[in-house]
């Protein structure tokens, strides 16, 4: 580092700021001296613009963010006027942006201005910059040998070599702080934080930011600040990115404005001691630096897609991207060279970066030497090759013949009953969808829902189900728009549709109007005048909660029904449910009678509202398929209440009359087997709260009558290695 540049009111054009700041801070200087990278010096000598400028291009062109950035930034190549569409259009848009006062423009009042750690500058900016009398000072480079890459046979390997070093790094002294990983992605990062875990090598955190947060996707659904409860850090960061927009009144307008800015924004703190990702700008003399992943990704490589192509930018003076490519390359040569101890990695999965010549390309075979909670998880990962396809792994013998771990058991071991209550905070919430996991297989309870392994991603088929119970909760409200609400959903989605999805949310569209009009005929028939639509039920017992959300509870002051809507094929039985398993309706039955005590249950149902046997058919089958499937009341009275036309009824499938009353096919219960579904709803309830929080999660799927109803669709039946004598076989 040249710190004799450091002079007294100077303006310092570097990507090294940190760095002059550390050093006039250990040397207590006093100096009038700023510092801006060179992106910041381009916006000082060219113009600057901020949130107003993006979305007035965004709403008067009907653009998207990054392209209305994308036009902004090609605004600073234009200053000559050529026979070209594109720069007459770039062009009047800066005189429209100027003309409403949404370009920037600053004097520069520094007489001393000096650039210094830049290699490369754009040929344009340096011809634009010669009107400052820039003084460029060259970095001088050290030169250090690179004579070898070490090469692994996976992500992982690469992985457990690096941890390897690191730990010998540590072992002889070296200061934790002084060590940095560069060209670091998501798959690496991934493997790099379960490896560090088993080795104890501390690793800084995971950036989070605010828009992945939970709080900030309920406040961005609804833009109302009354859900934070606590002023805390996450709030005062969200106020400060609003308050960039207090020049406007309706927030939702800039909406995709603030989640950008909620994208960038993390509430993470880097602390000391620990191992660092960092740039190669943010390398000190004296750190140990691991450039990991040494792939095809190095250097970048700039492609010839900007809104200024190659052909217009030759015509503006402007380099193109076979020069950037080239100056890239080598600014990225030096750079690493300049570094004193680099160790450079790469993995056979991905082909080698042909950046550096004369390399030696030697291949590493991990030790396996240093942790045996690390050394214990790769020989779990090794057997399981062997013992499953045969594969004898490296290494394998190695850590075989110093390791206790020679055989494996399946079977669960049980958790301290107080511990599990102490980790669930002494509370437990149930639901039917737990309570089916549980009773299917209880270990798939543990995982899912205690060690929280299931991670919700809502697909596009997911999408398509939650807007059609969205619709059907809101379509029998006076006044309903149906256009609106269903275009404002998919606004507030936040989604980018691709064509394919676009068509079939057109089709869903249509369908959605058909059941509208189908469900309005079909209330033709129904006395019961009240509903709730969307209704949650909440059961609390002490430090056990149930809750349930039923879609459709109709109801007068004696009698109601529910109603379920699926969106899948669905089938309906309760075979199963003295074992626990397919008790949603019966579930139904308890939250409901625990809501309205003294009403009488005409029936529980679901309907089949889009489903693969109905989308494609004639109008009469499609009616036929919206029918109502499940239990109805046997007595006469109270049924009636709901479908005044039962004995040839057109609201319920399946519910037929004869002169001696229901046929033998029809869907029929008594009040008092009504009653007997509620009880042994409840006891399963109970049962399933006692067992969990006792911590009886055996693995146990379930056979029964020769269909395995837990295994099939498990995502987990790789984790638990199920055997023979795990499985409940069961006869009806």
């Amino acid at each position: 580092m040249n710190y004799n540049i450091l002079k007294q009111d100077t303006l310092i054009i570097t990507p090294f700021k940190h760095k002059f700041l550390s050093h006039i801070e250990k040397n207590k200087l006093l100096l009038n001296i700023k510092f801006m990278t060179l992106d910041e010096f381009i916006k000082l000598v060219f113009f600057d613009y901020d949130e107003k400028t993006i979305y007035y291009i965004m709403k008067n062109y009907n653009i998207g963010y990054y392209s209305s950035l994308e036009y902004i930034k090609s605004l600073y190549f234009i200053n000559k006027n050529i026979d070209n569409e594109k720069v007459k259009f770039l062009l009047n848009l800066k005189e429209e942006l100027i003309k409403n006062n949404l370009l920037k423009f600053n004097d520069i009042k520094y007489k001393n201005i000096v650039v210094y750690g830049y290699d490369y500058i754009d040929s344009y900016y340096k011809e634009e910059l010669k009107k400052y009398n820039v003084e460029y000072i060259k970095y001088n480079y050290n030169n250090y040998e690179i004579n070898t890459v070490y090469e692994l046979n996976s992500i992982y390997d690469e992985v457990m070599f690096l941890s390897e070093n690191i730990i010998e790094l540590l072992n002889k002294g070296i200061d934790i702080n002084n060590i940095k990983i560069l060209n670091v992605n998501s798959e690496y990062e991934k493997q790099i934080r379960k490896v560090f875990y088993l080795n104890n090598i501390p690793l800084e955190d995971i950036k989070i930011y605010l828009y992945e947060l939970p709080i900030i996707k309920e406040y961005l659904s609804n833009m109302d600040l009354s859900i934070f409860k606590d002023k805390d850090e996450i709030y005062i960061k969200l106020i400060n990115i609003l308050n960039k927009y207090s020049w406007i009144d309706d927030l939702t307008k800039v909406k995709e404005l603030i989640i950008e800015d909620l994208k960038h924004t993390s509430i993470n703190k880097l602390y000391e001691n620990e191992v660092k990702f960092v740039n190669i700008d943010e390398i000190d003399e004296e750190d140990y630096v691991f450039l990991i992943n040494y792939h095809t990704n190095i250097p970048r490589i700039y492609t010839d897609s900007d809104y200024i192509d190659d052909k217009l930018k030759e015509k503006l003076g402007l380099d193109t991207s076979n020069i950037k490519n080239y100056n890239a390359r080598i600014e990225l040569i030096n750079k690493l060279k300049n570094i004193r101890n680099l160790t450079i990695s790469c993995n056979k999965e991905g082909y080698i970066s042909n950046l550096l010549d004369n390399i030696e390309i030697k291949e590493y075979e991990n030790k396996y030497s240093y942790s045996n909670k690390s050394n214990n998880y790769n020989l779990g990962i090794m057997l399981d090759e062997y013992y499953k396809f045969g594969v004898i792994t490296k290494g394998l013998n190695k850590i075989y013949e110093n390791n206790i771990y020679k055989s494996y058991n399946n079977e669960y071991k049980k958790v301290d009953s107080n511990d599990l209550r102490n980790y669930l905070g002494n509370k437990l919430l149930l639901s039917y969808t737990k309570l089916d996991s549980y009773y299917r297989c209880s270990f798939k309870y543990y995982v899912s829902y205690v060690l929280k392994l299931d991670k919700y991603e809502e697909t596009f088929k997911i999408f398509l189900g939650n807007i059609s119970h969205y619709i059907l909760s809101k379509c029998f409200i006076d006044n309903f728009d149906f256009d609106y609400v269903f275009n404002k959903y998919i606004e507030d989605s936040n989604n980018n549709f691709s064509n394919k999805e676009k068509f079939f949310i057109n089709k869903l569209k249509k369908e959605l109007i058909f059941i509208i009009e189908t469900i309005k005929e079909q209330n033709k028939n129904i006395s019961l005048d009240k509903t709730l639509y969307e209704k949650k039920i909440v059961i609390n017992n002490g430090n056990k909660t149930f809750e349930g959300i039923i879609d459709k509870l109709i109801y007068d002051d004696n009698n109601m029904a529910i109603i379920d809507y699926k969106t899948g094929n669905t089938t309906i039985s309760l075979d199963d449910i003295e074992y626990g398993i397919g008790m949603q309706l019966p579930i139904y039955v308890y939250l409901s009678k625990n809501y309205f005590k003294d009403k009488n249950i005409a029936g529980f149902y679901l309907q089949h509202i889009l489903n693969n046997n109905s989308i494609n058919k004639d109008i009469v089958e499609k009616k036929n398929s919206l029918k109502l499937e499940g239990y109805s009341n046997s007595d006469i009275s109270i049924l009636e209440k709901l479908d005044s036309n039962y004995m040839d009824s057109n609201l319920i499938k399946g519910l037929k009359t004869t002169k001696t009353g229901f046929g033998a096919y029809s869907k029929v219960l008594s009040n008092e087997e009504i009653e007997n579904l509620r009880k042994l709803s409840e006891d399963k309830i109970n049962k399933c709260f006692d067992d969990v929080l006792n911590g009886n999660f055996d693995i146990n799927p379930k056979i029964i009558d020769g269909q395995n109803v837990s295994c099939n669709f498990c995502k987990y039946k790789d984790l638990c290695f199920k055997t023979e004598k795990n499985n409940i076989y069961i006869e009806r």
